[in-house]
C-alpha cells in the first residue's frame, strides 16, 4: 500500500531527525524538553518527506502541506521561545529520570522520549499523508475540513497570543488567566489543536482507506485530553490566584460560557 510506504519514509525521516536532536542536547546542554520546541518542526520533516513520495499534487495536497508546515512553524517559534526564557529544564522531563532506572540512562531517554515521539507524529499524522499521498481533488467534505482546520488554527493561535500577552504582565504574576477565550475554557490552544487535527481527518474521509486518518486525530486528542496536555497543565494552575473558583465555572475544554457564580 502506497500510503503505508508514505508514511513510513516520513516515520524514517522524524525518527533521524530526533536522533540528530537528542545527539546535540546530549551532548550541550542535556536539557531533552528541547524535543517540545521541536514537536512541530517534526510534522514539517514529515510531511515533506511524504509530499517528495507523492506521484502528484493537486492544489489540495499543496495546500495541505502549507497548511501543515505554517501550523509547524508556528508551533515551533512560539515554543521555542519559551523554551529559551527558561532557565532549567521542564521538571516532568527531571520526575520522568527519576522515575526510571538508573542504568543506560541516555539510551532510556533516547527511546523512550525521543522515539515514542517520533512514533506518534507519524499516527497523529496519518489524516496528512493520506491527503498529501492521494492528492485528491477539491470537493465539500475536504472544504469542510479545512475550514474546521482553520477554525482550530485561529483559535490555538489567538488563545497562545492572549496567555502570553496575560502572563507578561507583571501585575497578573501568580493569577489566573480567566478574560478572552480562556474565559470559556480552561484551555483553549488545546482546543484548537484538536480541532484542526479532526479537521484534517475529516477531509481524509474522501480517500481511498481514508478512515485511517481517524486514528491520527484520536491520538492527539487522548494525548492532550488524558496524558501530556490537560493534566500537567491543571496540576501546575492550581496554586494560581482564582484557580479554584475559575475551575469550577469554566469548561476544560470546549469553547462554552462559564457558569454563574454561587451566590453567597
Amino acid at each position: 500500500m502506497d500510503v503505508i510506504a508514505a508514511a513510513f519514509g516520513g516515520l524514517v525521516a522524524v525518527v533521524l531527525f530526533a536522533t540528530l536532536v537528542f545527539v546535540v542536547a546530549q551532548i550541550t546542554h542535556r536539557r531533552h524538553d528541547v524535543i517540545d520546541a521541536m514537536w512541530g518542526l517534526f510534522f514539517i520533516v514529515n510531511v515533506l518527506i511524504v509530499a517528495m513520495q507523492a506521484p502528484k499534487m493537486t492544489p489540495v495536497a499543496a495546500v495541505v502541506v502549507g497548511m501543515v508546515v505554517v501550523w509547524g512553524l508556528r508551533l515551533w517559534l512560539h515554543i521555542f521561545g519559551r523554551w529559551k526564557r527558561a532557565s532549567v529544564e521542564d521538571p516532568r522531563y527531571q520526575q520522568l529520570r527519576k522515575n526510571w532506572p538508573q542504568r543506560y540512562m541516555p539510551l532510556q531517554v533516547y527511546t523512550r522520549i525521543y522515539l515514542v515521539q517520533a512514533l506518534l507524529v507519524a499516527i497523529i499524522s496519518l489524516p496528512v499523508t493520506l491527503l498529501v499521498r492521494q492528492s485528491p481533488g477539491a470537493n465539500g467534505v475536504v472544504i469542510i475540513g479545512m475550514a474546521i482546520w482553520l477554525a482550530g488554527f485561529v483559535v490555538e493561535v489567538v488563545a497562545d497570543w492572549q496567555l502570553r500577552q496575560f502572563a507578561a504582565d507583571p501585575a497578573h504574576r501568580g493569577m489566573t488567566m480567566q478574560s478572552g477565550l480562556w474565559r470559556y475554557s480552561r484551555h483553549p490552544n488545546y482546543f484548537g489543536e484538536i480541532t484542526m487535527w479532526w479537521g484534517l481527518a475529516i477531509a481524509a474521509l474522501t480517500v481511498r482507506w481514508g478512515w485511517i486518518g481517524i486514528l491520527g486525530a484520536a491520538t492527539i486528542s487522548y494525548l492532550i485530553v488524558f496524558v501530556s496536555g490537560i493534566p500537567p497543565a491543571e496540576r501546575g494552575s492550581r496554586r494560581r490566584k482564582g484557580w479554584d473558583e475559575y475551575r469550577q465555572r469554566t469548561s476544560v475544554l470546549m469553547l462554552w460560557p462559564p457558569r454563574a457564580r454561587p451566590s453567597s
